[in-house]
């Protein structure tokens, strides 16, 4: 005999409305922490009858619905890869949604945001900006700031510095969250785009020369980014810690020991519990390198991350690298006297 939805009670069958036609029933897992989520609702329920459709159409309207309109289709890959905004439909089916609970029409570009970025274009030869509604206040304020010079490297450097001893600051006092914010700014300071898990190094060559002022005088410009960089990683690391986030220390911890090994073996391979992954470790230990010791913190916070994360294998082959890196740290070595000991 088939189930008839009908016979439920008003009260269950709205509950079972609700599970089916809610937001959080259609939201699929986003491919990459670069996108926004998807949404791919099942609206099948809508089409048994009139009386259901009439019902179910209620729950589905609970679900906060907001209908963008513009005329530049370009918009809608911005708005979704830029803007980490779901879009659930487009084109007449958007065009014919009605129970939106909030319209936003786009007419044309606000100027000032158009415009601006184009002034941290430096030294051309000319510049000019046409436009039949162009706001003078805005092309003058745009040429203003093109002749703004950029900061030098030692300037960014020392910002970066600057930033990163502030983060270390909010970490030490327990404010985690501006501490990422800090260090999130510091490598903005040295032309490190961090987004989510993404890193976007730009400018290279930017730094490709030696200090001539400032605290780190006399060093080479790469040398000293490559250290601040370091230490950054590091620091995230050690925040994540702080906030029991193990998978996130892990991953920025990880990602950097495999670039690492990569740089002096040219072996990509993500695997840290493999064992015979790590003869490098030993082959390496005389080495001089910027962030020797940064990178051994590295090491064994990544170590600390495995650990509560039940990755033995990789945890200890973590703090025996760690152990080479430092010498001298009495805890490090500790803990690889009681792994050399369970090992015998």
């Amino acid at each position: 005999m088939p189930f008839r939805l009908l016979n439920l009670p008003p009260e269950i069958r709205d509950q079972i409305y609700h599970e089916v036609l809610s937001s959080d029933t259609a939201r699929r897992p986003p491919v990459d922490d670069d996108y926004p989520a998807s949404y791919k609702f099942d609206l099948g329920i809508l089409r048994a009858n009139k009386q259901i459709y009439h019902e179910a159409k209620k729950a589905f309207q609970d679900n906060v619905f907001i209908k963008i309109t513009t005329p530049w289709e370009e918009s809608i890959a911005h708005i979704s890869s830029e803007g980490r905004v779901p879009i659930i439909t487009t084109g007449p089916k958007a065009e014919n949604f009605r129970s939106f609970h909030l319209w936003i029409f786009i007419d044309a570009p606000d100027q000032n945001r158009l415009l601006r970025p184009f002034g941290l274009v430096k030294d051309l030869h000319s510049f000019s900006v046409h436009g039949a509604k162009l706001l003078p206040s805005v092309e003058e304020a745009l040429k203003e700031e093109q002749t703004i010079p950029d900061p030098s490297a030692e300037e960014c450097l020392e910002k970066a510095t600057a930033l990163k001893d502030a983060g270390n600051a909010s970490l030490q006092a327990g404010d985690y969250a501006s501490a990422l914010q800090q260090y999130t700014d510091a490598f903005a300071a040295i032309h490190i785009t961090v987004s989510g898990r993404k890193r976007y190094i730009h400018a290279d060559g930017y730094y490709i020369r030696e200090v001539m002022s400032g605290p780190y005088t006399g060093q080479r410009c790469d040398y000293v980014r490559l250290l601040i960089r370091v230490k950054l990683v590091a620091n995230f690391i050690q925040t994540y810690l702080k906030m029991q986030d193990w998978e996130e220390a892990r991953f920025w911890g990880k990602r950097s020991i495999i670039l690492f090994r990569a740089s002096l073996t040219g072996d990509d391979d993500d695997d840290l519990a493999d064992e015979t992954k790590w003869r490098w470790v030993n082959a390496s230990a005389t080495m001089e390198f910027p962030a020797r010791t940064e990178m051994g913190k590295i090491l064994y916070r990544t170590a600390l991350a495995s650990r509560e994360l039940g990755l033995k294998k990789e945890m200890e082959n973590l703090v025996r690298a760690a152990a080479v890196y430092l010498p001298r740290d009495e805890i490090v070595q500790a803990e690889k006297r009681m792994l050399d000991q369970r090992k015998t």
